[in-house]
């Protein structure tokens, strides 16, 4: 587990990337720039996950809008997570290399997704998009180095 003072107010990219036993994260209370909910790092004013572990839940409460560049990056025991329609943007490399995360659904209320934010998933992975085509405000490389089966309309 980490848990992380209220003094600290930045955090940068891949602070908690290839954390593979990572199973608990905690902001102190009192910090004024994050805080914890669902072993999830949302930083509070932007609604955005910074970072998650192998046992996040993502809040379904509105207090997450978008998940940050490389939030889950290498993160290989995560084996399941839910996207809340509160969600509208996904980063880049968000859940590249979550090798143990066998499938995954983005839901309509997605709006972007950045380049490569499921690279390096496997054929035997599969991404299930809501929409019945990619949305023109998603990336071009939204998948690239994915071999994981897509099906749209899901």
């Amino acid at each position: 587990s980490i848990t992380i003072p209220n003094s600290v107010t930045r955090i940068g990219e891949f602070a908690l990337s290839d954390c593979d036993s990572l199973t608990q994260i905690v902001i102190a209370k009192g910090n004024s720039v994050y805080h914890s909910a669902g072993n999830c790092l949302i930083e509070s004013k932007s609604k955005t996950l910074i970072a998650g572990c192998k046992s996040s839940v993502i809040p379904t409460d509105g207090s997450v809008t978008g998940i940050d560049d490389y939030a889950f990056y290498n993160c290989r025991n995560l084996t399941s997570i839910s996207i809340p329609s509160s969600v509208k943007s996904i980063g880049v490399a968000a859940f590249s290399g979550c090798s143990k995360l066998t499938s995954i659904i983005i839901p309509f209320s997605i709006v972007s997704i950045g380049v490569n934010a499921f690279g390096d998933w496997q054929s035997s992975q599969t991404i299930y998009c809501q929409a019945t085509s990619q949305p023109n405000t998603w990336d071009s490389d939204w998948n690239y180095g994915c071999s994981a089966k897509i099906v749209w309309g899901a």
